[in-house]
């Protein structure tokens, strides 16, 4: 079974379900004072428990909200919410980022490690980056969901709106660039997105590849077809820039944003972030704070 089929056959049982779901909504920021989650996405997004029980800590009207997902629960998040995964068991969620340009399917499986402790596995057990954005009103309706923080999280307005949306993501997973000039482009933007989701872990060609299901050597081409840089150097900038970002965070060190960056050691961080900025991370942030 492919991905698109896995993730087609999870979404037809999502929306077949006669569960009572829980849907809750997430739409503030990163609270004051609170450290980056790694969960943050810059485009709204879906969080639909699969199975176990999935604890999350919100920012609901200012204030940090813990959630319990059981089966069939949803979370539906606005561009830029801030959201942090507090795992006590094991756990599966399906996971959605409506992109501009491309819709990611991902399912998080939250195990038990050899210290006791229940985390995140990566990389993801299951990945799907379709090359277009949400079919049909798929947007409308997750502004509409949005709209309805008036609402009990078990509202039959919200579950049924939670579905319409299930619908439309499944429909994108059927989409498929008619022009080969639009399918090229498409790729690009997915691999741009991939690179973006992915920074902070080992990635290179092969893995972009194999998650967008195409030859390495395409991924060489659309990058010199549609960018300005190689794939190589587009991934080490995206990773110092967003380096750049958490140095504003006081509590965090240096190695340990470089380690968040998706760097493999403090000296290849200091490096790459000097060819970029002229100075080392620690000078930079120095001089950022005078």
């Amino acid at each position: 079974m492919d991905e698109r089929e896995f993730f087609g056959k999870t979404l037809d049982r999502a929306i077949a379900s006669r569960r009572k779901s829980d849907v809750w909504l997430c739409t503030g920021g990163r609270p004051n004072g609170v450290p980056p989650a790694r969960f943050e996405a810059g485009c709204p997004s879906l969080i639909v428990c699969l199975e176990g029980e999935g604890e999350y800590e919100l920012n609901q009207g200012g204030a940090v909200a813990r959630r319990v997902l059981r089966p069939c629960d949803a979370i539906v998040r606005s561009g830029g919410s801030w959201i942090n995964v507090c795992p006590r068991t094991e756990y599966r969620s399906l996971g959605i980022q409506f992109h501009a340009y491309a819709t990611r399917m991902y399912v998080v499986a939250c195990r038990m490690a050899g210290d006791g402790q229940v985390r995140p596995t990566l990389p993801h057990p299951h990945e799907f980056y379709g090359h277009a954005p949400l079919a049909g009103d798929g947007h409308l309706v997750c502004q509409a969901l949005l709209a309805t923080g008036k609402r009990a999280p078990d509202a039959p307005h919200r579950r049924e709106l939670l579905r319409l949306l299930l619908r439309n993501a499944r429909e994108t997973l059927d989409h498929r660039a008619a022009v080969s000039g639009a399918k090229a482009a498409s790729t690009y933007r997915a691999l741009v997105q991939f690179v973006e989701d992915h920074y902070d872990e080992p990635i290179g060609r092969a893995e972009a590849a194999s998650a967008l299901r195409i030859h390495p050597r395409h991924v060489s081409r659309l990058f010199q077809r549609f960018g300005d840089e190689k794939f190589t150097s587009f991934v080490r900038r995206t990773r110092v820039e967003r380096a750049r970002e958490l140095l504003k965070e006081p509590n965090l060190t240096v190695s340990e944003i470089g380690a968040r960056c998706g760097f493999s050691s403090p000296n290849f961080f200091v490096r790459a972030f000097r060819e970029v900025y002229g100075a080392a991370p620690g000078r930079y942030r120095r001089r950022s704070v005078r």
